[in-house]
């Protein structure tokens, strides 16, 4: 809990040593492999808490363990969330969710809410990540855990963030950031401070955000949160690739690479996009263009239709920059496709000054 992972792998496995020889209940030996597996998790080693928690799955009797089920659903959708399968992620916290409602405390089940509004946020539904969030938030007020109604107050500030509102999102974060600081939860604190820099980042004020972004990967490494990290380290690109550092810029994106593939995380479309950028600035459009469609490919794989639609808007952006104004149109008229399908009207201004540039630059 205070973020010391490889600490607390050290006791798992000693724990999982002597549950050998000791010949545990089926509940005790569940409840260790999920704490194994979080711990796992946690320090990036999907691929080993996911065999963990599966090799759970045939164990579980939802009529003896029901809490334990729900933390295994909650377990493997948490790692599903890592690995960008939202889908996936979803089908594990509905069921949790189900089962807290008939079984749980109030204390599960606002924690049941809050995974789901996480993965509501992920496919950039904001209406129903927000709505769970909230049903959260009560749940966390009315036993009277400020540690968890925090958490949930700084997802609400990440929606505000992603919905454009910086402002408003900056004013939750400080708050938040100042109630961590005082609880010494490093791990909340580092998920703020990274919110909080790329809210500065979006209102260009680039040295706010540098300052903030630094801190959030000293933080992360602390912790050895390596997702976290790369998010980080992600933003910093694009604050130096902001202030015309196209060199550290690509060095960021470099880093980031190396911690995805020895973590073995799923591949991060916010690494190809700044990519993409770096290739456009370099005048490589060809390179630019293979980066934005591996970064396209990521938001189908995880279904994010508006991190989509917003790639999609900002590549067609590039290639008119660059001249390529047939290509601009074509991923213009694919990005109208995705708003009206999924009702992405924060993109709406976005289309129209895409137009409006269109029509300044007629063929």
């Amino acid at each position: 809990r205070r973020g010391d992972y490889q600490h607390a792998l050290t006791y798992a496995e000693k724990a999982d040593r002597l549950y050998q020889t000791a010949k545990p209940t089926v509940e005790g030996a569940l409840l260790l492999a999920i704490t194994h597996g979080s711990i796992l998790m946690n320090l990036g080693h999907y691929h080993q808490a996911k065999a963990m928690a599966e090799a759970q799955v045939a164990q579980c009797d939802v009529r003896t363990s029901p809490r334990l089920v729900a933390e295994l659903q909650d377990l493997l959708g948490k790692i599903a969330t890592y690995a960008a399968d939202t889908p996936t992620a979803l089908r594990h916290f509905t069921y949790a969710l189900e089962l807290r409602q008939r079984y749980g405390d109030p204390r599960e089940l606002m924690r049941s809410y809050s995974y789901l509004a996480v993965a509501y946020s992920r496919r950039w539904q904001w209406r129903l990540a927000e709505n769970a969030n909230v049903t959260a938030l009560a749940l966390a007020e009315r036993i009277g855990d400020r540690a968890f109604a925090t958490q949930i107050e700084a997802n609400l500030a990440a929606i505000h963030l992603a919905e454009g509102a910086y402002f408003k999102a900056i004013e939750l974060l400080e708050q938040c950031q100042a109630r961590y600081e005082q609880m010494d939860n490093v791990v909340g604190l580092q998920q703020v401070t990274g919110n909080l820099a790329y809210a500065y980042l979006k209102l260009n004020r680039l040295s706010q955000a540098a300052a903030h972004a630094n801190r959030a990967i000293t933080m992360a490494e602390t912790i050895e949160q390596p997702w976290q990290l790369v998010k980080s380290i992600l933003i910093l690109g694009e604050i130096e690739y902001e202030q015309g550092q196209l060199q550290k810029a690509r060095q960021r994106c470099e880093e980031a690479q190396r911690l995805i593939t020895t973590t073995g995380m799923a591949a991060q479309s916010e690494y190809f996009v700044l990519l993409g950028k770096i290739h456009y600035h370099a005048e490589q459009p060809t390179q630019a263009a293979i980066a934005f469609q591996q970064a396209v490919e990521c938001c189908l794989q995880q279904e994010a239709w508006a991190e989509l639609a917003q790639t999609k808007l900002l590549w067609a952006r590039m290639a008119l920059h660059n001249q390529e104004r047939t290509q601009a149109e074509q991923l213009l008229a694919e990005v109208e496709l995705l708003v009206a399908d999924n009702e992405l009207v924060g993109l709406q201004q976005e289309i129209r000054e895409l137009h409006e540039m269109l029509a300044e630059n007629p063929s």
